[in-house]
């Protein structure tokens, strides 16, 4: 499905726990709950991670309340808007697995909650990459180009044991997110967009992976396509955004197949957080414009894979081309759930 939605992003925000544990700590464990691997294997399997995805500590959040991340996460976006409940149409939520929690259907808590009687509840099965889907999907919903109104993306990424966490090549951390989209407001301009399914074989295996020649040929055709129909040249992006997952190997693949150079890739957060499902792209996103380094009318490509749990897994594949002329608030370093303290990131 290939599309251009000229709507825009305009605002970004995520949580990310207190906690962090390191590589070792968390594959220690895991091997202890469930593989039982042997000293060798484990302090192999701890390389490997290491190397393949560049993480060094994970985001961990020991009983997470959804529920209150999220209710924090809107008030912070209502209270720092001058955006009204009536004027949200919409409501993507994008992970499925904590579509309920403790009996309570989350998204429908938070329609009531806030008010949002206007905005319909469109949950999104297509796991790391379902914020890139609802944002390519969300300008189906505004009733018309003039109308100041706005979509709600909200996903969480929170994950139940140290095992559950290994996923061959990288670690999976705990987080949540926000995007708003809205189509007169200020902020980057989402163009033209590409979705795809790309089928596996089925075969079960310990996780899913993220990998492949094939994979990366496909990421490189969609991307190209992508930024030729948006009249311009992948070496004229800016910035290449992605998730963390076996980051090193995949970039510079990808790179070499869209002729530019590795570092036009998004890497900051490879070393801390481990791959946050499809908060990814979000923080990392949120990051980049954080850092005021983008010129006016600087194109962005988004990407992102969700796979299905198998070793040759079925793939949702999204990609989305946006141009950050505009500011998305909220202000980086600010007191409040999606930021934490940052003294913790220096060094």
């Amino acid at each position: 499905m290939t599309g251009t939605a000229m709507a825009r992003i305009t605002y970004l925000d995520y949580y990310v726990p207190p906690t962090e544990r390191s590589v070792a700590e968390i594959l220690a464990e895991a091997s202890r709950d469930r593989f039982g691997w042997d000293a060798p294997t484990l302090r192999r399997t701890v390389d490997q991670v290491s190397s393949s995805s560049g993480c060094r500590s994970v985001f961990c959040a020991e009983d997470a309340d959804v529920i209150a991340v999220l209710e924090g996460l809107l008030d912070r976006f209502f209270a720092r808007t001058a955006i009204r409940p009536a004027q949200v149409v919409g409501l993507f939520f994008g992970n499925v697995h904590t579509f309920q929690v403790g009996g309570v259907d989350v998204p429908y808590h938070l329609q009531r909650r806030y008010g949002l009687t206007r905005a319909p509840v469109i949950s999104v099965n297509q796991q790391c990459a379902g914020a890139l889907y609802s944002l390519a999907l969300s300008g189906g919903l505004f009733s018309s180009a003039e109308a100041d109104e706005y979509v709600l993306v909200l996903t969480t990424c929170f994950i139940g044991t140290a095992a559950d966490r290994f996923l061959g090549d990288c670690l999976a951390g705990d987080a949540a997110g926000i995007l708003v989209i809205g189509n007169r407001a200020p902020g980057c301009r989402i163009g033209p967009y590409l979705l795809r399914a790309l089928p596996g074989s089925g075969a079960e295996g310990p996780g899913p992976g993220s990998g492949g020649v094939e994979l990366v040929r496909t990421i490189g055709q969609m991307i190209n396509a992508i930024v030729a129909r948006h009249g311009t040249t992948t070496p004229a992006v800016a910035r290449y955004v992605l998730q963390n997952m076996n980051v090193h190997v995949f970039r510079r693949l990808l790179a070499r197949q869209l002729h530019v150079d590795v570092s036009a890739v998004f890497a900051d957060n490879d070393a801390r957080g481990g791959h946050l499902g499809d908060v990814d792209v979000i923080r990392n996103l949120k990051d980049l414009l954080d850092q005021d380094g983008l010129a006016p009318g600087s194109d962005v490509v988004l990407f992102a894979v969700g796979a299905f749990g198998t070793t040759d897994p079925d793939r949702a594949l999204a990609g989305v081309l946006v141009t950050c002329d505009g500011p998305v608030g909220p202000a980086r370093g600010r007191d409040g759930i999606g930021y934490r303290d940052e003294r913790r990131w220096t060094g």
